[in-house]
C-alpha cells in the first residue's frame, strides 16, 4: 500500500477581506471538476476550476442572502443545489430558505423552491448517487425527497411514528445496497427502501456523559466487507457486522478527546479499507479499515495552534482538501 502525503500544499488564502473584517472559509466541497469554499456564516462563496490555483467569487451571480448549505451531484459535477436565506444564519427569524440549482458549475442559477414556513431551512442536502435525479433535504425534524433533480420535493411519511428526532448531520447511502439509507443525528435511523419507511437502528450505541453536549453517533461509513463504522463525539469508532442492528466498540481515535464534536468521516479508497476523519479539529487516518488510527495534523505546515481542521472534502469525489483557519490545503500525492 502506498502511503499518501495527506496535506502539504496550501492552495489559497483563507482570510478574505469582507465587510471590513476577515472571515475564514470553514466549509469546502469538491467534485471532479470544481472546488467550492464558503464560510460558516454564509457571507462568502468561491469557486476554483483549477484545483485552487485561481478563485472566482460566485456571490454576485446569486440573489441577496447568505449561503446555508451546498451539495454537488456525484453523477454530474456541474450540477449543484444551494440554499440561500436572508439574515443571520443563527437567528430563527431569518427568511425561509430558498433553493437554487446550476448545471454549469455556478455560472448561472435557477430557482427550485422555497420552504413553506418562515424560519424554516435545511440542515443538509444529499444527492443519491445510485438514483440519478433523487435528492434528499433534511429540514427541522423532517426529510424532503425530490426525484426531479431538486424540483417539487415531498415530505417523506414514515411508519415509525417517532420520526427522526433532532438535526440530521449526515445522510449516508450504502454503496453496496442501492436502497439502504442511514440518517445520522445523535443516533441512527435506517431505511431499506430509499427513505419511504425508516426504523431506529441505534441499538447498542453508547450514551455519552450527561451534559457533555456530544452525540453518540456523529458520522457513518461502510467497509468493503459490508460492515458499518460509526464515529461518535467521544472519538470512538463503533462497528456493526449485522447490517446496523447491533453495535460494539471497535477503536479509539484519541483517548484525550472526550465528549468533543467530531466529523466528517470518509472512506479514502474505493476498496473502503482506508478512512479519514476529523475530531476536535484534529485529522486522523486509518489504513486498517478503522481498527487503528494515526493523528496526522503534523503533516500540515504551520504552527501547532494554527492546525485546527474545520472541514474536509469527500476523497472519493475528488482529491482530498482540508480547510483550516490558516488556509486551504490539498493532498499532493493521491490514489483512490
Amino acid at each position: 500500500m502506498v502511503e499518501v502525503s495527506i496535506v502539504k500544499t496550501r492552495i489559497g488564502n483563507l482570510q478574505i477581506a469582507d465587510l471590513k473584517k476577515r472571515i475564514p472559509f470553514s466549509r469546502i466541497k469538491a467534485g471532479k471538476r470544481n472546488l467550492y469554499a464558503y464560510d460558516l456564516y454564509g457571507y462568502l462563496l468561491y469557486r476554483s476550476r483549477d484545483a485552487g490555483k485561481t478563485w472566482q467569487d460566485l456571490r454576485f451571480r446569486l440573489p441577496k442572502g447568505i449561503v446555508v448549505t451546498l451539495a454537488i451531484d456525484p453523477n454530474n459535477p456541474e450540477h449543484l443545489i444551494l440554499e440561500m436565506a436572508r439574515g443571520n444564519l443563527y437567528n430563527s427569524r431569518f427568511r425561509r430558505g430558498e433553493f437554487y440549482s446550476t448545471d454549469d458549475g455556478g455560472d448561472s442559477w435557477r430557482f427550485l423552491f422555497r420552504m413553506k414556513r418562515a424560519g424554516d431551512h435545511t440542515d443538509l442536502i444529499a444527492f443519491d448517487p445510485m438514483h440519478p435525479g433523487t435528492v434528499l433535504f433534511s429540514a427541522k425534524l423532517q426529510i424532503l425527497k425530490s426525484t426531479e433533480g431538486g424540483l417539487h420535493p415531498k415530505q417523506l411519511l414514515w411508519q415509525d411514528s417517532r420520526g427522526i428526532n433532532g438535526i440530521v448531520k449526515q445522510i449516508f447511502f450504502d454503496p453496496r445496497k442501492p436502497d439502504t439509507v442511514f440518517f445520522v443525528n445523535h443516533t441512527l435511523y435506517q431505511s431499506n427502501n430509499g427513505g419511504k419507511t425508516v426504523y431506529f437502528s441505534g441499538q447498542g450505541l453508547p450514551s455519552l456523559a450527561e451534559g457533555s453536549g456530544g452525540d453518540s453517533a456523529a458520522f457513518i461509513a461502510s467497509t468493503e466487507n459490508g460492515e458499518y463504522l460509526v464515529e461518535n463525539d467521544d472519538a470512538q469508532v463503533l462497528r456493526s457486522t449485522n447490517g446496523g442492528t447491533r453495535w460494539h466498540l471497535f477503536s479509539q481515535m484519541n483517548s484525550h478527546a472526550h465528549n468533543q464534536i467530531c466529523g466528517p468521516f470518509y472512506a479514502m479508497d474505493r476498496q473502503r479499507t482506508r478512512f479519514i476523519a476529523v475530531c476536535k479539529g484534529r485529522l486522523f487516518e486509518s489504513n486498517e479499515a478503522g481498527r487503528h488510527w494515526k493523528r496526522i495534523n503534523s503533516e500540515i505546515p504551520g504552527r501547532r495552534y494554527n492546525r485546527y481542521v474545520t472541514d474536509i472534502s469527500d476523497p472519493l469525489l475528488s482529491r482530498l482538501y482540508v480547510t483550516m483557519y490558516t488556509g486551504i490545503w490539498k493532498a499532493v500525492e493521491w490514489k483512490h
